[in-house]
């Protein structure tokens, strides 16, 4: 058993129960923070709004959604992607109930494999993957399963869309023989 901290999940690999836990971070001194700044400052705040309210609204609303409800919204879109999909280039999400999820385990690639983001680029063309390049060019959020690429981390929106329209695509031409290592 061994822990791998991620932005808004903690992940518990059991690898001798063959699962994976992803428990949601749930982030409550960024929260306590941004209250305490409006507290401080309730006139700026509001005249912040008040002027920057058409462009700008989403700011105030995602700084305290963001640290208490991202763990528990990708552990969820997670879930509910596999179960609505079932794309072969997902690796199984069994349960959720949003604080945790339990997936099968495989063995992330090392983030450090050459030939991975050049064989996804030729599969698949940048203007797809370049939506989401982050995610995709870290070989660490994929695995070799069954000597095919299965994506570990797919909860975000942004992933799933891609995964959808190409996911099967990837899993039928990737060839993890192509692919080196990291030494």
């Amino acid at each position: 058993m061994y822990f791998v901290k991620g932005k808004t999940r903690i992940v518990i690999v059991l690898q001798e129960w063959g699962i994976v836990i992803k428990l949601a971070k749930i982030r409550l001194w960024p929260v306590l923070r941004h209250i305490k700044r409006i507290l401080r400052h309730p006139s700026d705040t509001l005249e912040y709004i008040r002027i920057e309210r058409r462009t700008k609204w989403w700011y105030w609303s995602s700084s305290i959604k963001q640290p208490l409800l991202a763990g528990l919204m990708e552990n969820w879109c997670e879930f509910r992607f596999y179960r609505k999909t079932r794309l072969k280039i997902l690796q199984p999400t069994f349960f959720s109930v949003g604080l945790f999820n339990i997936q099968k385990y495989a063995e992330p690639l090392d983030p450090n494999t050459e030939g991975f983001w050049v064989q996804l680029i030729r599969i698949v063309s940048w203007s797809r993957i370049g939506f989401d390049h982050h995610h995709f060019s870290n070989p660490a959020n994929f695995a070799i399963a069954e000597n095919k690429l299965v994506a570990l981390d797919y909860g975000n929106p942004r992933t799933t869309k891609i995964l959808f329209r190409c996911g099967d695509k990837i899993h039928d031409q990737f060839d993890p023989s192509k692919i080196i290592p990291a030494r």
